[in-house]
């Protein structure tokens, strides 16, 4: 149950980030790759982030 806490936000942020990039691709696909990369980016380092602070508060 603890791994499923830490996957879920993960998870929830893949998944907005592909909802988002395909709904932007529907518009101009151009903007959805450029917006996707983004929400990649972003998602990675947030990631990142949360995998730092669980091995500093461990």
């Amino acid at each position: 149950m603890k791994k499923l806490t830490k996957i879920v936000p993960d998870a929830l942020i893949v998944c907005g980030a592909g909802a988002l990039a395909y709904g932007v691709g529907m518009l101009n696909p151009a903007a959805g790759v450029i917006v996707a990369g983004l929400l990649l980016i972003v998602g990675g380092v947030v990631a990142a982030v949360n995998s730092q602070r669980a091995k500093a508060g461990a």
